[in-house]
């Protein structure tokens, strides 16, 4: 058995994008390479291949796999991926990122060998290109539960606990199944790395990173995964996570729709229909939610309030309570 699979979905991107990563595993230093494996699942047989010729460049470094499914997103392909690993440990990439430090893999293998963890969380880097400006900027992501980017988990952990992606779930996906690995997994067994070694790259095909609407277009697919990462931690028995994550929602919604571009004319349809979305959220979990004690309700909404103002928050053009008696009335 390997002690770490590296796990890589691939969709449309073409060997001159997935080399970045590859390469940046071919130079990894202080490790075994007998230790780890890379797999990367192909999500869709219609799809252009990857080169055997390209794959066989890697072999000589590391063990590599290229297998092909029927096209299912991204939460389908990670979990068949998931299936068919041989490793210990697992982490999943994507195949537009990198790694940013040639110690990443002996990060990674030296926790593991030094009595192992069920989940493994990283400082990891987000690389943001600014076309007004022209400018590359990079941001640290510390102490993340969000994205999967830095993050590795124990194989055996996720099986035990029925720990895997929601095949229905297109995109918002990574919450979903990273908040389950953090509230799942024993606090004693977690680890934190705080040297980042992971970096999210700037792709400029990817509509997810440079379509500024993108979030608001897709809002309602992210309450859709809200909803079904409360429901999962209902069906577990774990009310406190049920109320907190349902306190979560409902205050970061709140922040959201008081944001400068959420205020604009021209999307007032738009956001509108996230209302009409998250009224059926919030009718649902509402008794949860208040159910949370008050000094814990007060640091999430100081903590969703900084976030916003981060993202460009001024003031409040609606007070709270004033606005959850619009979304009743919807």
């Amino acid at each position: 058995m390997k002690k770490l699979s590296i796990l890589i979905p691939r969709y449309k991107e073409d060997e001159s994008i997935v080399c970045y990563l590859l390469d940046s595993i071919k130079v990894q230093q202080a490790i075994d390479f007998n230790d780890i494996e890379v797999v990367i699942a192909q999500d869709g047989l219609e799809q252009e291949p990857l080169s055997q010729e390209f794959i066989n460049s890697y072999k000589d470094r590391f063990d590599i796999r290229y297998v092909k499914f029927e096209h299912g997103g991204i939460s389908a392909t990670r979990n068949h991926l998931l299936d068919i690993s041989c490793g210990e440990y697992v982490q999943f990439c994507d195949d537009d990122d990198m790694f940013s430090s040639v110690l990443g893999l002996k990060i990674i293998l030296d926790k593991i060998n030094n009595g192992g963890f069920e989940a493994l969380f990283s400082t990891f880097t987000e690389e943001y290109y600014n076309k007004d400006l022209n400018k590359r900027f990079f941001v640290l992501h510390e102490n993340d539960c969000i994205f999967v980017h830095g993050k590795v988990f124990n194989k055996q952990f996720l099986i035990d606990n029925n720990i895997r992606f929601k095949n229905e779930i297109k995109f918002h996906e990574d919450v979903y199944f990273i908040a389950q690995c953090y509230h799942c997994s024993n606090p004693n067994k977690r680890v934190f790395i705080t040297t980042p070694f992971y970096i999210w790259k700037w792709r400029d095909g990817s509509v997810v990173r440079s379509d500024q609407k993108w979030l608001m277009n897709t809002y309602h697919i992210l309450l859709d995964s809200n909803e079904s990462l409360v429901e999962n931690f209902l069906e577990r028995g774990m009310i406190e996570q049920v109320e907190m994550f349902s306190f979560i929602v409902t205050f970061n919604m709140y922040y959201k729709i008081n944001l400068p571009q959420y205020c604009l004319p021209e999307n007032k349809e738009r956001v509108l229909e996230i209302e009409r979305r998250f009224k059926k959220f919030y009718v649902k979990y509402v008794d949860y939610m208040d159910k949370m004690p008050a000094d814990k309700q007060q640091r999430f909404i100081a903590s969703l309030r900084d976030k916003a103002v981060a993202e460009g928050l001024m003031l409040e053009h609606i007070t709270f309570e004033d606005w959850i008696k619009h979304i009743l009335e919807l």
